[in-house]
């Protein structure tokens, strides 16, 4: 992948399918744990701006994130290739790993040729990985004790309910009532006046 030159609108291009699959995915994966089936609700500029949404919201899931995604990359491209040099005549090594394909591959890596597509990799599996721990965290949770309500959401014909909000793209917000385990999905337009965040008492 990406073994010529490519020019800046190919690069934006690449990008741009590259955040709508991984949106997609990653919405898939967190509340299809939760049972929910969120492609029905999600539109192609919601899967675009979900990743860079998620990332940006909450430092405390973007420096974690950020600090693994380097250090698979620097195993991928430097600490996986010099112990595959230390071990590559070993008999066990040998065993366990195709010694050519292997030599081909770090090649390949030492001369940049799969550097883009390695550092898209290594985002993409750090990512779908947090996103899957999210939804096993509060699928757990709710399992247990459940949750307390985060956000106060106002309708249009002035009634009120406290939630435990989860989501929200473009056109709906997802959210669980008191004591309910089921995602509910309310069209934000349409029905929603006010979303009001229920501060934490300190």
């Amino acid at each position: 992948m990406f073994g010529k030159e490519l020019n800046i609108q190919e690069y934006l291009s690449i990008g741009y399918v590259y955040l709508v699959i991984l949106g997609v995915l990653s919405d898939t994966i967190f509340y299809g744990m939760l049972g929910f089936p969120i492609i029905d609700f999600m539109s192609i500029l919601d899967a675009l701006i979900s990743p860079v949404n998620l990332l940006t919201r909450d430092y405390r899931i973007t420096i974690p994130i950020l600090i693994l995604t380097v250090l698979l990359y620097l195993h991928i491209t430097k600490w996986s290739p010099k112990l595959h040099l230390k071990w590559r005549e070993k008999n066990w090594y040998k065993k366990v790993t195709n010694i050519e394909k292997a030599d081909k591959r770090y090649e390949q890596l030492r001369n940049k040729k799969n550097l883009v597509s390695t550092v898209l990799f290594v985002f993409a599996l750090m990512f779908l990985s947090l996103r899957l721990g999210m939804a096993i965290g509060i699928k757990d949770r709710l399992s247990k004790k459940g949750y307390d309500p985060n956000y106060t959401l106002t309708f249009k014909d002035d009634s009120t309910i406290d939630v435990r909000k989860i989501g929200q793209n473009s056109t709906y917000i997802f959210y669980f009532e008191n004591n309910e385990t089921t995602i509910i999905a309310t069209p934000v337009l349409e029905n929603i006046k006010k979303i009001k965040k229920i501060e934490k008492e300190h």
